[in-house]
């Protein structure tokens, strides 16, 4: 083993390895059936024998420049094989990112299971695209596959470009703008990177979006378009759609996330689908966003101990509970059953006219005018998608809560303390003047200090088919699923607003595609709190006796 790789397995906090005798074979040739050539590399201990197999398929540079990861699993006893995806990499083809991963998965694993060195027994660990192309054979592997650790990701990619019916604009650019960099020199590389918030901001600012990539990056990449013009329910996103055979999937499987990833929401109702179908699923989920350290650190860890308990049978590494949370504001990690805990409650969360919110009816009030300008659009602060950035995750809102597009709904200070776990949702009733707008939730703490920190949020986007949109209709907003406990003395606040540009597309206000529309036009919208029409965020209670 590498230095570099002994350096990295201390600070994963893994176990002394089983061989630091490790070898590696570069660029074995997998042909799929198509006639492509996809490159891999596998790292194994020499010293030991037959070994399982941890395959691994990217579409990232991690086989290039990970091959110390590729060093610290062989070390723990296992054949690594680190696959590159389509057009990426050095393998051939023309990368289409998402739907290519299920036909070319199962391609991979059948020339696996034909080597001389495959012992019978194979699992899959790795985040974000490597956790997605672990769910794209899932269910057609079945029982060839001894075990899975998906982490930072979800199984429905069409979900992750659309969440709320909105595209996650900030998200996908950031993501073209690894692809575009990865393969390029050291230079290049490390240029990108320093002005990838430049690139961000130039490729969101332009219309139509369908320029963005040419904006951003200087070259046109065919999904960019492509994505724009499916939209959020199109047939496109079918092959990359495989939340809906998650009943079929047998591999023991734990789910790691982070309470500030952009994924959270996808990966428990994954976790959610499994437990539904009979499955047992391992859960664990940390103060994380994406791209944090602490992710990898704890991911790396927790896939591993999976691996080594289901194919080693070593099960020394595991903990007792399968579902371990940190809960923030606590600061402290939880275990349980099952996610949410027992005996979890929904309280709901009153708007009120004047800017209040409580657990009582609201009294009748009239309306609140909202006005949403797409050439000016309310902008994103904070929450998951800005860490990419190298951004903090949770900031001071008041600033922001100051603007006149923003509405503001504020509790009196706690009694007691309250801990919220789980899914969070609000039920916002409105009416606008146009049937194309967007509606924005975001969940506060405020402070004695009188800082309000953003907890969790969520966008929902609204076109009226049905009716006029000035009719009073209730949009239901599904927020980021939280574990938050709020101290006694502190204040809940909601956020209310028609926007977070550029984490999301800015809402038109025409019926104009996504991927070509150019006239921008504000809208107007109001929002209800009145006892016909009451406005509320839905706030899961944990309940301990």
């Amino acid at each position: 083993m590498s230095l570099m790789a002994r350096i990295m397995a201390r600070a994963f906090g893994l176990p002394a390895p089983a061989s630091r005798d490790v070898a590696c074979e570069k660029d074995l040739p997998v042909r799929l059936p198509d006639g492509v050539t996809l490159y891999a590399d596998r790292y194994f201990p020499r010293d030991l024998g037959p070994c399982p197999t941890i395959l691994s398929r990217s579409v990232y540079a991690d086989r290039q420049r990970g091959g110390f990861i590729g060093e610290i699993v062989a070390g723990q006893g296992f054949n690594c094989v680190m696959v590159s995806g389509r057009g990426t990499m050095g393998s051939e083809g023309q990368l289409d990112p998402f739907r290519q991963e299920q036909a070319d998965g199962l391609a991979v694993l059948a020339w696996l299971e034909a080597q001389p060195w495959f012992n019978g027994s194979v699992g899959t660990t790795g985040a974000s695209y490597l956790g997605f192309t672990q769910w794209a054979i899932a269910a057609g592997a079945g029982d060839r596959l001894a075990a899975i650790s998906p982490q930072l990701i979800g199984a429905d990619i069409g979900r992750a470009m659309f969440p709320g019916g909105a595209f996650a604009l900030e998200v996908w650019l950031f993501w073209c703008s690894l692809i575009h960099t990865q393969e390029g020199s050291s230079f290049q590389q490390m240029f990108g990177a320093y002005d990838v918030g430049g690139r961000v901001r130039r490729a969101a600012g332009r219309l139509p979006l369908s320029e963005g990539d040419e904006a951003a990056f200087g070259r046109r990449f065919p999904f960019w378009s492509a994505w724009l013009e499916a939209g959020p329910e199109a047939p496109y996103w079918a092959p990359g759609d495989h939340h809906t055979a998650l009943p079929q999937v047998t591999a023991p499987a734990h789910l790691v996330g982070g309470w500030f990833d952009f994924f959270i929401p996808m990966l428990l109702e994954d976790y959610a689908a499994l437990r539904d179908a009979g499955r047992q699923p391992w859960l664990t989920i940390g103060p994380w966003s994406h791209f944090a350290t602490e992710a990898a650190s704890i991911g790396q860890r927790e896939g591993l101990a999976w691996m080594r308990a289901h194919l080693l049978g070593d099960r020394a590494g595991l903990r007792g509970a399968p579902v371990r949370y940190y809960v923030l504001g606590a600061e402290a990690w939880r275990e349980d059953e099952v996610f949410p805990p027992p005996g979890t409650q929904v309280q709901r969360w009153y708007l009120y006219g004047g800017g209040g919110l409580g657990r009582g009816p609201p009294e009748p009030s009239a309306p609140d005018a909202l006005r949403y300008d797409p050439a000016d659009p309310t902008p994103a602060v904070g929450a998951a998608y800005r860490a990419q950035l190298m951004m903090r995750v949770r900031v001071d809102n008041r600033r922001h809560e100051a603007r006149n597009d923003v509405l503001v709904f504020t509790s009196s200070p706690l009694l007691e303390d309250l801990e919220v776990i789980g899914p969070v949702e609000a039920e916002v009733w409105v009416h606008a003047e146009r049937p194309w707008f967007d509606v924005f939730v975001r969940l506060c703490e405020v402070l004695p200090s009188g800082r309000s920190v953003n907890v969790c949020d969520g966008l929902q986007r609204v076109v009226v088919t049905d009716g006029s949109p000035e009719e009073p209709r209730c949009v239901r907003v599904t927020l980021a699923p939280t574990a938050s406990h709020f101290a006694a003395g502190r204040r809940l606040r909601v956020q209310v607003s028609g926007g977070a540009f550029p984490r999301w597309a800015r809402n038109m206000g025409t019926d104009e595609p996504l991927a070509t529309a150019t006239t921008l036009v504000p809208v107007t919208r109001w929002i209800h709190h009145d006892p016909a029409r009451p406005s509320a965020i839905l706030l899961p209670v944990a309940v301990r006796g």
